[in-house]
């Protein structure tokens, strides 16, 4: 085995194509692991932190690909320098790329085992908690002999589509199909009801075109709903990301992975729901309505007829996202918990918080120590 790390985005480019390769080899790979997201991401937000993305051959030929940065984070011991994924929140699960997880882990933290000065802390985040992902990632810390913990991290409210519309329909509580058709029958006293799905198929298909129009009018109703006064930064509306999310909607456009939902009433906007899509599963980024449609349930309709719609296209799953469970919670099939695995390096800070870490979470934290 052999790693490559790059440094810079020139040098990530001249290994796009085997990078595009390994992703989409990737079973459940996203869009925030392919090159173009990555490298529109580090364009707008690359500044504060150091990219590392690691490409592991056997021999010449490339088995698993890890995007990586270190960034500083503020811990209870002070400020350390972190190894994680390069995702920043963005997807609700992550991982290597390729068919060989479990030899591209080891690979990479041999890497980050010879470098051990360059940071204090590796932190793998976003970890799929289920024996198929978590196996690979233990077995290469396990065969390495490396120290390490299992923390939980988020949970994520999916929907599974394998049972059909009729059942999925059927399973929902009584009393919230009983709201959904009173908020139907109220919407469409006010004028008719259209739910407009936008999924271009790529410019490869001669299909890429961004409609600017229906993205602009997602941003509007975004600003005029709750995110338009939130302050976290990452909203659909907020100008610290906007730049960013038009460029990656240009992007999600060309490539056919662009979701965008949109519900009127009397051909009037009053809810949005913007998504990625790729393989049959829908990754939902961001949902809003108009505050004077709130009494009508504008946002709960948006859902009905988008995930409607994509029980009769073929989706398979739909991801909901790791946030606010208790307004997904009517909708969703399952929860899906993420977990992170943690290294620290041998140095008195790290250790501290390793510490500080056993000491908040007690047996909940899942130390585990190889020979």
């Amino acid at each position: 085995m052999r790693v490559i790390e790059i440094r810079d985005l020139d040098e990530f480019e001249r290994h796009r194509d085997v990078w595009e390769s390994l992703w989409a080899a990737t079973r459940g790979a996203t869009i925030f692991q392919s090159y173009d997201w990555i490298a529109i991401y580090w364009k707008h937000f690359g500044s504060t932190q150091q990219l590392r993305v690691l490409l592991v051959f056997d021999d010449d030929r490339p088995i698993g690909g890890v995007p990586c940065t270190v960034q500083r984070e503020r811990r209870r011991v002070g400020e350390l320098r972190v190894v994680g994924f390069l995702n920043d929140g963005w997807g609700s699960f992550y991982g290597p790329l390729g068919d060989a997880p479990r030899a591209t882990f080891q690979a990479a933290m041999e890497h980050f085992a010879r470098a051990s000065g360059e940071w204090d802390l590796v932190d793998w985040r976003w970890i799929a908690d289920v024996p198929a992902v978590t196996g690979p990632v233990t077995s290469a810390f396990e065969a390495l002999r490396i120290p390490f913990q299992v923390h939980p991290y988020s949970q994520v409210a999916l929907v599974d589509t394998a049972g059909g519309w009729d059942a999925y329909l059927a399973g929902r509580k009584q009393k919230f199909r009983e709201n959904l058709r009173r908020s139907e029958r109220r919407l469409y006293e006010r004028g008719d009801v259209r739910h407009l799905r936008y999924r271009p198929l790529g410019s490869r298909a001669d299909d890429g075109d961004p409609r600017w129009d229906l993205f602009e009018t997602c941003v509007r109703l975004a600003e005029r709903s709750w995110q338009g006064h939130s302050s976290n930064g990452t909203t659909l509306s907020h100008g610290t990301v906007l730049p960013f999310l038009k460029e990656v909607h240009a992007m999600a456009a060309a490539r056919g992975m662009l979701d965008l939902n949109l519900l009127y009433c009397a051909e009037e906007p009053v809810a949005f729901a913007y998504n990625y899509h790729h393989a049959g599963v829908v990754q939902g980024l961001r949902v809003g309505y108009a505050p004077e449609y709130r009494r009508y349930g504008a946002g709960n309709l948006m859902w009905f007829y988008s995930i409607d719609d994509s029980f009769q296209r073929g989706d398979r799953l739909i991801d909901l996202g790791p946030q606010y469970l208790n307004v997904k919670e009517p909708w969703m099939t399952r929860v899906l918990r993420t977990c992170a695995f943690r290294h620290y390096r041998l140095a008195a800070r790290s250790q501290l918080l390793r510490l500080a870490h056993w000491l908040c979470h007690g047996q909940g934290s899942e130390p585990v120590v190889p020979h």
